[in-house]
């Protein structure tokens, strides 16, 4: 779910303006279900269809600092209620949990990205290598007939 839909589901469900804590709790769930998701699609092997996350994630980490940057939100984070405070850490360690698996599905994404372009780059190496004109003992290249015989003696 994207971060429009969560905040018009949220202003749908109450009509009165969220405390901090009911922010900063609806925006850390939001951004471990963007996290979640990106992971579902890199275990796919999507890892192209990685820019609608990546826009959700800077909107909700964005979403996140203008909440904290708030003096008195830390205040009253402390003086929430336990429950509340519980919930909270929950929803951390819930994104650490995903952040961790985002973090190794990513190396794993680019790690065979470079394997891929390593291949290619190996491939076209060889070809070039294999089709490349040499010079003869005169300085210059052979005719096209005797071009020809060297590529046939090298397959």
């Amino acid at each position: 779910m994207s971060l429009a839909e969560h905040e018009s589901a949220s202003a749908a469900a109450s009509t009165t303006p969220m405390t901090p804590i009911e922010r900063l709790l609806a925006l850390s769930s939001q951004l471990a279900d963007v996290v979640e998701e990106e992971n579902r699609l890199l275990a796919m092997g999507f890892p192209s269809s990685l820019a609608a996350t990546t826009e959700d994630k800077l909107r909700l980490a964005r979403a996140i600092e203008q909440v904290m940057a708030d003096p008195t939100v830390r205040l009253r984070t402390a003086a929430a209620s336990e429950g509340e405070r519980g919930l909270l850490a929950a929803r951390i360690r819930r994104i650490q949990v995903a952040v961790a698996e985002n973090s190794c599905r990513l190396a794993g994404a680019l790690e065979a990205t470079r394997r891929r372009i390593a291949a290619v780059m190996s491939a076209v190496k060889d070809r070039v290598s294999t089709e490349a004109l040499a010079y003869g003992s005169n300085g210059r290249r052979p005719s096209v007939a005797a071009t020809s015989a060297i590529r046939e003696r090298l397959v």
